[in-house]
């Protein structure tokens, strides 16, 4: 029998960042990223994103699909410093939360980039630097190998490290703990 799934989500308009661990072995068993870019013809910068938001809704299917979590974590927003990355931030939000209704009926758990750095390394303030060093301590070897299966290359990649970070968050959370012991007590 497999080990049910938690399904991790770092959404950006650019770079939406994902990883997917078992409850019981504490492995990440995949990651991406699903990227967009704006599209090339003339278009209202409305439909431009909403077309970006089509393509993360795609995305976060099929990482939904191939996995099939039982639970989805989402980091929500805390608010941007613009409202044209307000707005982007949303788009992509909201491209994530249609995915999971669509698919699983269902809501993610929403947590807040403060409450992930807080829990993964204790200061409001933390880096992407600092993320990055916590999710490779964290899941290990697992993460990298995901990584490099996905090949994700470059800057987005702490997008990639941002969604193990929103894992390991709620990895204490009520909900989750309960599941992993009943998946536990299962195996």
């Amino acid at each position: 029998m497999t080990s049910p799934i938690l399904l991790a989500l770092d959404p950006s308009l650019t770079a939406t960042g994902w990883v997917a661990s078992e409850l019981v072995s504490e492995l990440v068993v995949g990651a991406g990223l699903i990227r967009t870019k704006p599209p090339k013809e003339r278009m209202t910068a409305a439909e431009a994103d909403g077309r970006r938001g089509l393509a993360i809704q795609r995305g976060v299917v099929a990482a939904i699909r191939e996995h099939r979590p039982v639970i989805i974590a989402q980091e929500g927003s805390a608010g941007s410093k613009s409202a044209k990355s307000a707005a982007a931030l949303a788009r992509a939000q909201q491209a994530c939360l249609g995915a999971i209704e669509a698919e699983l009926g269902a809501e993610p758990i929403l947590v807040t980039p403060q409450s992930v750095k807080n829990h993964c390394v204790g200061r409001l303030d933390a880096s992407k630097d600092d993320l990055e060093r916590y999710a490779v301590e964290r899941w290990g070897p697992s993460l990298l190998e995901a990584i490099l299966r996905a090949k994700v290359r470059g800057k987005v990649v702490e997008n990639v490290y941002d969604a193990a970070c929103v894992a390991s968050t709620v990895w204490a959370f009520p909900a989750v703990a309960g599941l992993r012991r009943m998946a536990e007590a299962r195996a």
